[in-house]
């Protein structure tokens, strides 16, 4: 089956297939960075990656935004689809966007029989990234030494665009454990990952100080409104109220808050080394 002739029923299963296709060396982060999902290879490559059903200007124009005057970004930007237009394909490589579909090899039983395979339950569709994804080295490492034996491997990405940014993207301390390409989504970023922080140090002693915030790194003005958070008997302290967000949170991020809740010691004792030192 040709990529164009799989029907997607909407931008998060084409992103929850894609994801499911990926080699095992790369990772996805979800909604992050202002891109559906930002991929990151061996040596820290990283690719921006915007989703849409039908390759458009839409999507082109979201992929390419803030390239210009950003120094920050991904080493590559991609726009996966179901469905390719081939006057926009064209407008895409001389925009320097690889255009990412999926195919589908096989999907039959009597082919997988043939192939060997022994089935058991409903079969799950297998699926392939194409242009498969740059296999690249990190540029920064790279000695006129070690040219000799690696070659030119990162110039050599076919069908891949190098942005070459000054900087790569500041990604999330965890991998978000949300859905990519749904409207409105729900993100991880920074500010969620230190808000859990605070909720989890209020849950472990049952107050915070406006210290305590400017260690994590959170501004506390929006916690301090009698609603997320109250006075606490003690002076300068503050406990959870009525409305404290803990739970939702927990609900919105239930792996990535148990991950924060069990790294506590750990993220604790850092943030205090460094306010010691």
């Amino acid at each position: 089956m040709k990529a164009n002739a799989i029907q997607w029923t909407n931008e998060a299963a084409l992103c929850a297939a894609f994801i499911e296709a990926l080699p095992a060396e790369w990772t996805a982060y979800a909604e992050t960075a202002g891109y559906d999902i930002v991929l990151v290879g061996p040596g820290g490559v990283q690719i921006g990656v915007e989703a849409k059903l039908t390759l458009n200007a839409k999507v082109l124009a979201q992929i390419i935004d803030g390239r210009k005057y950003c120094s920050s970004g991904p080493d590559f930007r991609a726009v996966l689809v179901g469905r390719i237009v081939a006057e926009n394909a064209v407008l895409a490589k001389e925009l320097g966007i690889t255009v990412l579909t999926l195919k589908q090899p096989f999907a039959r039983h009597d082919d997988l029989y043939r192939r060997g395979y022994a089935i058991q339950g409903p079969l799950k569709p297998v699926f392939s990234i194409d242009p498969q994804l740059p296999d690249c080295i990190d540029a920064e490492r790279v000695t006129a030494a070690s040219l000799a034996t690696i070659g030119y491997r990162w110039m050599r990405c076919e069908k891949w665009f190098d942005q070459a940014p000054v900087e790569r993207l500041k990604l999330p301390d965890y991998v978000p454990d949300v859905v990519a390409g749904r409207p409105a989504p729900v993100t991880l970023g920074e500010w969620k990952i230190n808000a859990i922080r605070v909720c989890v140090w209020v849950n472990r002693f049952g107050k915070i100080s406006r210290a305590d915030f400017k260690r994590i790194g959170i501004n506390p003005t929006r916690w301090m409104d009698g609603h997320w958070l109250i006075q606490h008997d003690e002076r300068g302290m503050w406990k959870a109220g009525p409305r404290f967000p803990a739970d939702q949170f927990r609900s919105q991020h239930p792996t990535i808050y148990e991950m924060i809740e069990t790294d506590f010691e750990a993220w604790h004792a850092n943030l205090m080394k460094v306010k010691a030192a």
